[in-house]
């Protein structure tokens, strides 16, 4: 960066042009440029699809949702692991238009009821695994256990038309995921490509749960893992190694080793696993050149160990509502080792103060950002999305942090956990980066605690 910068503002131009094309849209150039390629490897599965074979059978899977009497802007339900129906479900639902909602297995199940009725799901998609998926939706829904698959006639949640099932013990009231095939096989071919054509590239594709499982928030391209794990071959042509149906650090280790994985998204704590795997000695991970996490500051310990994993830990910053900054490896040693980031392509970031007025450079105070990324709005919360996001498009995060001169985005805390000492405003991720360099200390969390004393807020500190 020439110009250095006086005020917390930032603006990050785009290298590369917007297409003006949808992802499906866009998905179908790639699949007709490397139809032979590998798209997806699912490894637990032992399944591995080219870009044909996906092109080929989402399309096919669209057209039995168009025969159910699906359309743009419908919600379909995905409730199970992480298996080829998934991505199924997903790469039909996106290119002509229909909403995918990811319902996880571990949602408590009243939440995945509240989600069907509150979404107005007409379909849900049900995996192959647990084995006791079915038993589990037909607490949900009774009528799958009495009703047929053509009239369902649900009374809880009474939008839901159709259930289909890929695992292999259905219910009465479920469709079986061959025959929906089927259906989807004989079906007008020119009508999909139709509703392919029709999605517009700011149509929504997906809903996705924030941390609280409470409120739905919709996108016009996914979540973070979404884009780098499902969405990028769709246009960038690479490959994703779909581990296994749930996390597993053997697993994930046998994946990096055995399919020559260059690169993933793990958290600290999938570091962690492999690292201390009874056989680790026995890996080769000379392939894996960079691992992007986040959530979190990486220790310096960990990091010198993750060494013999891979050679460069990059951490991202955002939230589920939006992707804003990423670390590279070109980075100073300084910003490698901390919450620090470079604002990414595209995106919009400043630092505000209380009053709202963009602070000067290294102050403390509120993150915003806008950018191609961010969420459109939580679903059916007109008010919870005002309060975050701004009719100028700004997204208010409520993370504390800093921009500096030369344009790195440092994140030292969260507002409702400033700790207020004497009247001075401390952020826990200053202290937590302190503490985290003293030899003793493996692993630190520093949170404000209020003391009945003083009135303030105080620090308390876990390791």
């Amino acid at each position: 960066m020439s110009q250095k910068l006086t005020k917390s503002y930032i603006h990050v131009p785009v290298k590369t042009p917007f297409s003006g094309k949808s992802i499906g849209q866009r998905f179908n150039e790639v699949a007709n440029q490397n139809p032979d390629k590998e798209m997806y490897v699912f490894y637990a599965d032992k399944e591995r699809k080219t870009f044909r074979q996906m092109q080929d059978e989402s399309q096919q899977f669209a057209g039995g949702l168009l025969k159910l009497g699906l359309k743009k802007g419908d919600t379909l339900g995905v409730w199970g692991g992480n298996h080829y129906e998934w991505l199924l479900a997903y790469l039909a639902s996106l290119q002509i238009g229909v909403i995918t909602v990811n319902m996880r297995i571990d949602f408590p199940l009243s939440v995945q009821q509240e989600a069907i009725q509150k979404l107005g799901m007409k379909v849900v998609v049900l995996m192959r695994s647990p084995s006791d998926m079915c038993d589990r939706a037909s607490q949900i829904i009774p009528e799958l256990l009495t009703n047929s698959a053509d009239n369902l006639n649900c009374q809880i949640t009474p939008n839901l038309k159709y259930v289909i099932n890929a695992g292999t013990n259905p219910c009465k009231g479920m469709i079986a995921l061959t025959d929906f095939m089927e259906m989807g096989k004989g079906f007008d071919k020119s009508t999909v490509t139709k509703a392919i054509d029709q999605v517009d590239f700011d149509d929504p594709i997906g809903v996705i749960f924030t941390s609280s499982c409470r409120y739905a928030l919709i996108m016009s391209f996914g979540g973070i893992g979404a884009q780098m794990g499902a969405v990028l071959p769709m246009i960038k042509s690479g490959t994703t190694i779909v581990v296994g149906p749930t996390y597993d650090a053997q697993l994930l280790a046998n994946v990096i080793q055995d399919e020559r994985v260059t690169g993933s998204t793990m958290l600290i704590h999938h570091l962690n696993d492999i690292l201390n795997l009874p056989n680790f000695d026995d890996y080769d991970f000379s392939s894996f050149q960079a691992c992007m996490s986040g959530g979190s500051i990486i220790p310096y310990s960990l990091r010198q160990r993750a060494a013999k994993i891979t050679k460069h830990i990059l951490l991202g910053y955002g939230a589920t509502e939006g992707f804003a900054a990423m670390q590279s490896s070109t980075d100073p040693i300084e910003i490698l080792h901390s919450t620090g980031y470079v604002p990414a392509d595209g995106s919009e970031v400043k630092i505000i103060g209380d009053d709202g007025q963009i602070l000067p450079v290294n102050e403390i105070g509120e993150i915003c950002f806008r950018s191609q990324s961010l969420f459109l709005y939580y679903w059916g919360e007109e008010e919870k999305t005002a309060a975050v996001k701004k009719p100028n498009g700004w997204y208010h995060t409520g993370d504390l942090g800093t921009l500096d001169e030369n344009g790195y985005l440092r994140v030292v805390g969260r507002k409702s956990e400033r700790i207020i000492k004497e009247g001075i405003n401390i952020a826990p991720g200053n202290l937590e980066k302190v503490f985290d360099e003293h030899p003793a200390v493996s692993n630190v969390m520093v949170v404000g605690v209020p003391d009945e004393r003083t009135s303030e807020e105080v620090c308390a500190c876990i390791r």
